[in-house]
């Protein structure tokens, strides 16, 4: 998984997810905020960014598109929102679960998915189309 070990974005997201659960669990030190929605708005880049390398090694594709990431979200959240908190009591549905894994997942396709024409993310290619040209 070349494209995990060089995206430094993506390792910096994990290592954050991983010091919050050892903070939370580990040492038990609380923020309500924090503890109810930083692990959803990590969720989908980090798994978005797992699902990219693994594209890329088994099947050469070079960037999820807006599809893929819309159905990862649709499927995490009715995972995660609709399916587990009707069947398991530590599991509670949250409209505003879905709202951060909907922002993440535009954090992902904007900011760690590459584009097809070689630029590193959305915003890139955005800016070249909204600038003016000024050689002209």
């Amino acid at each position: 998984m070349a494209y995990l070990k060089q995206n430094r974005l993506w390792q910096g997201l994990l290592l954050l997810f991983l010091l919050h659960q050892f903070l939370e669990k580990g040492l038990e030190l609380r923020n309500p905020w924090v503890d109810s929605y930083l692990d959803d708005l990590l969720c989908m880049p980090i798994l978005l960014g797992a699902m990219l390398g693994e594209q890329m090694d088994l099947f050469n594709r070079k960037r999820l598109s807006l599809l893929d990431v819309s159905i990862g979200i649709v499927l995490v959240s009715l995972l995660f929102e609709w399916y587990l908190p009707g069947c398991a009591s530590g599991y509670t549905a949250d409209v505003n679960d879905v709202f951060c894994y909907v922002l993440g997942g535009l954090f992902f396709f904007i900011f760690m998915n590459p584009t097809p024409n070689g630029t590193k993310n959305e915003i890139g290619r955005f800016i070249r189309n909204v600038t003016p040209n000024t050689n002209a």
